[in-house]
């Protein structure tokens, strides 16, 4: 598995041991010529093109699955759809209901709890970089992290718990 990402964050997303590779955007063209999925986080339409100008029909599927990349470029509506699966859209509360349904509540929630249990202990383990967590109360230090995350201001290894009660 390949994790594309900045020049800034690729020493953090390294560190995590998640991926066999890590790949920064501005080397997409690295990227091997095989059978592809491709999951996006950025929302960045140009990324997202020069992934499937790169794969072509090796990309197998295309999932949009966030919007970290709020300077990304929108698409525009005369251009061409770019080569390979077509671009579709992860819904967490859609996916939710579904394995809901699917599996039923208590399984769900057997299942959601386990993987949730997997993800804290990778996310505190030191040895993949760790996760730091930053608590801040207030409305003002709301709108600060909002805005320097948006600024891409913070740090990749931090998550923030915030709260608007002071």
């Amino acid at each position: 598995m390949i994790g594309l990402t900045s020049r800034k964050n690729r020493p953090f997303v390294e560190r995590l041991g998640a991926y066999d590779r890590v790949v920064t955007y501005e080397d997409v063209a690295s990227l091997p010529d095989t059978p592809a999925v491709l999951v996006d986080l950025t929302g960045d339409g140009e990324l997202v093109r020069s992934v499937h100008r790169h794969f072509g029909e090796r990309l197998l599927r295309s999932i949009s699955v966030g919007f970290s990349h709020r300077e990304a470029v929108e698409r525009d509506e005369s251009e061409t759809d770019p080569p390979g699966a077509r671009s579709e859209l992860f819904f967490a509360p859609t996916q939710i209901r579904k394995r809901s349904l699917e599996w039923g509540a208590a399984e769900f929630q057997r299942r959601f709890g386990f993987a949730l249990h997997r993800f804290l202990a990778a996310a505190r383990d030191p040895e993949r970089g760790g996760l730091r967590i930053v608590e801040a109360r207030g409305p003002e230090a709301v709108a600060r992290t909002y805005v320097d995350t948006l600024d891409g201001r913070v740090a990749p290894d931090q998550g923030h718990v915030l709260s608007l009660h002071t």
